[in-house]
């Protein structure tokens, strides 16, 4: 796969993909899984990477072709959980980055050493 803001499933990925779901599903070939994941290279290739593994642990999806149903569940899952924000923006880092950001906020507030000398210098004076 690319590592654009997009990215496409290649065929080399399909290819691995096919390897990967073999070894995890035997009655899965990986000449077919990769043909199959071949035809929907347009769609976004993270989507489509999570939509093939979770296809792999379905007992429902027997062959390889049920990868590409797109009105099945393991398509609307991997719809939801590949989203920028859901890549970008699990709960943890948003608060992780929401008390950095407030750390930041607070010593921005503070007086530097030299600021506090030159206070006590004026009040001197």
């Amino acid at each position: 796969m690319s590592t654009n803001s997009d990215p496409k499933l290649t065929p080399k990925a399909a290819r691995l993909m096919g390897e990967l779901c073999e070894e995890l599903r035997p009655g899965w070939n990986r000449v077919a899984t990769a043909n199959e994941l071949a035809k929907l290279r347009q769609q976004d290739g993270l989507t489509v990477l999570v939509a093939t593994l979770l296809a792999v642990a379905d007992p429902d999806i027997a062959t390889p072709a049920g990868i590409g149903f797109t009105a099945r569940p393991h398509w609307q899952k991997a719809q939801q959980a590949v989203t920028p924000e859901t890549l970008a923006d699990d709960r943890a880092r948003q608060r992780h980055r929401q008390l950095r950001q407030q750390a930041a906020r607070e010593r921005a507030n503070r007086a530097t050493p030299s600021q506090i000398r030159r206070i006590r210098e004026g009040a001197h004076a």
